[in-house]
């Protein structure tokens, strides 16, 4: 009779090997059914696949059925020269170690209300979790919990720090620390003439209040004069900038929601030190910061 080339060579030890590997597969397939849940409670997409295989393992339980895999490890082992086993995988490997008589239809109703009992609590913690999230308004004081006390304390205390910024003067006057995270607010003095190149934050969103001096700023592809009043939002993701047209320094109240890109000044300030950072190096920073430099426009 044909037997499989394999098999000639290293006899009935692959059939062994497979029907192995295929009680490993077996056993963890049960364990996903029993237990698949809690990985849901961590990971809600789990769903996906949990949720089919808890059904197919129910059916087999309250259906009476024999799983695939127990006929095909039991094919396996006669080609390998090893007994099968007659019914079920649960009946052979599981229930003697947890029940001293076989597997009978009553305990298998048993195994399938469990595993529905089971999933049935885990399940309704996930959708009473995400109807929580769902009904409640984030709130900042939610996110970033602070005491009024505190904060107001810190605001009065905080004293305003200058960095040189490639020719600007950043004037920090409220960074992360002091809100949580929450945002950070800076004053970008500019000489005339100057501003920053056109740039991306993929990180942070941004609000422009122009305290003095006449400016132009870029959103998108559209440049737009405004003066000391006006109010301008850059949204990360949305390329930006603006430049002093006046005969006088500006001076630019922005606030950074949230905070963390202040940071990215202090950096810029350390380098200005030794002298001013070539552009590269301000490339490298800023990318470390979620920040893209553009081209001139």
């Amino acid at each position: 009779m044909w037997r499989p080339f394999a098999t000639d060579i290293l006899g009935p030890l692959p059939y062994r090997l497979l029907a192995d590997l295929t009680v490993v597969v077996h056993a963890g397939f049960v364990l996903f059914v029993v237990a698949g849940g809690l990985l849901v409670l961590r990971w809600p997409r789990a769903a996906w696949l949990h949720l089919p295989a808890a059904v197919w393992g129910v059916a087999i339980e309250l259906g009476g059925w024999i799983c695939p895999l127990t006929p095909l490890e039991n094919e396996l082992r006669r080609r390998g020269g090893e007994a099968g086993y007659g019914g079920g995988f649960v009946e052979h490997y599981l229930l003697p170690a947890l029940y001293p008589a076989s597997l009978t239809r009553d305990t298998q109703l048993v195994l399938g209300a469990l595993v529905i009992a089971l999933n049935a609590v885990i399940y309704g913690v996930v959708i009473a979790r995400r109807r929580r999230r769902r009904g409640s308004v984030p709130r900042a004081e939610n996110r970033n919990p602070l005491p009024m006390r505190s904060t107001v304390m810190t605001m009065a205390n905080n004293e305003p720090r200058d960095l040189d910024v490639v020719g600007d003067v950043i004037r920090i006057h409220l960074d992360g620390a002091a809100t949580g995270g929450s945002l950070a607010i800076v004053e970008e003095i500019t000489p005339p003439g100057g501003g920053p190149p056109p740039h991306v934050h993929r990180n942070e969103d941004e609000a422009f209040y122009v305290l003095e001096g006449e400016l132009e700023f870029l959103l998108g592809d559209r440049w737009t004069r405004v003066a000391p009043g006006a109010s301008v939002f850059g949204p990360r993701g949305v390329p930006h900038t603006f430049r002093n047209v006046g005969a006088a320094s500006s001076r630019v109240l922005a606030v950074l929601t949230p905070a963390g890109f202040e940071r990215f000044f202090e950096e810029v300030d350390r380098l200005a030190a030794a002298g001013p950072p070539p552009p590269q190096q301000l490339i490298e920073l800023g990318a470390r910061y979620g920040l893209e430099f553009l081209p001139p426009v």
